[in-house]
């Protein structure tokens, strides 16, 4: 595992890669096919589901073997509501809580109580710093809960 810590990546070798492969199965689903399996989902199957649902939604579909899926969403539509609403509607709007309304209002699924009213709470973090002053800033943020 120190492989992970000095280059960056984890290699197996042969014998626990195969035995991995017996057991595990990766499907990629692109941007477009998961904005696809989101209307499909909404349009065929009556189901309001967010990205990350749609990427498992799409690969039961695509892995088949003799067992039924069972897919577990923890994340609520509403938390994506401009990259869901566009998925089923085609349409993109600018505002995350305009299109949060106008989801709600043709879905009629209820808005979760904890977004609701997000654009009323108080901004706590409003720095925005350059890629590359990540770890500094983070070290910096450290120090300062030690000292």
């Amino acid at each position: 595992m120190n492989e992970l810590n000095t280059k960056g990546r984890y290699q197996v070798d042969e014998k626990l890669l195969q035995k991995l492969q017996e057991n595990f199965v990766g499907i990629y689903c692109s941007e477009e096919n998961c904005t696809k399996t989101m209307y499909k989902a909404y349009h065929h199957d009556n189901r309001l589901i967010d990205p990350h649902t749609a990427i498992a939604y799409y690969a039961s579909g695509i892995y088949n073997d003799k067992y039924k899926n069972i897919i577990l969403s923890t994340a609520s539509p509403y938390k994506f509501s401009n990259s869901v609403f566009n998925a089923i509607t085609n349409t993109y709007v600018k505002n995350e809580m305009l299109a949060m309304k106008e989801l709600n209002k043709i879905t009629k699924e209820d808005i979760p109580n904890n977004l609701k009213n997000i654009n009323e709470l108080k901004t706590l973090h409003n720095k925005t710093i350059k890629y590359e002053e990540g770890i500094d800033y983070v070290i910096e943020k450290i120090n300062q809960l030690n000292d």
